[in-house]
């Protein structure tokens, strides 16, 4: 006789719009969404040398021309390794 049904608001949490497909550069978990994967794997793509990207201090960026690519079930295209240029020094090295 004491029963009593409680009713909880579940509250859905907000969807991340999707990364439009036409962008020049992507961030990988922008890559991560649109190839429906975790970020871990775009990580170890990149880390692996699956798909090029463009780092800046300790940012990452992935060409859209490369994300494309993946997206038709292409072989990215690669991309021309530039040697690292040291801050302090100014001298050339990896």
């Amino acid at each position: 006789m004491g029963e009593r049904t409680v009713f909880m608001a579940i509250k859905k949490r907000p969807q991340k719009p999707f990364p439009p497909q036409d962008a020049l550069v992507y961030k990988p978990s922008e890559v991560a969404t649109l190839l429906r994967c975790d970020p871990r794997t775009v990580y170890g793509m990149i880390d692996r040398g699956e798909l090029p990207s463009i780092t800046a201090g300790r940012v990452i960026r992935i060409p859209g021309d490369a994300v494309r690519a993946l997206l038709q079930g292409r072989k990215p295209p690669a991309m021309e390794k530039k040697p690292a240029v040291r801050r302090k020094t100014g001298k050339v090295g990896d």
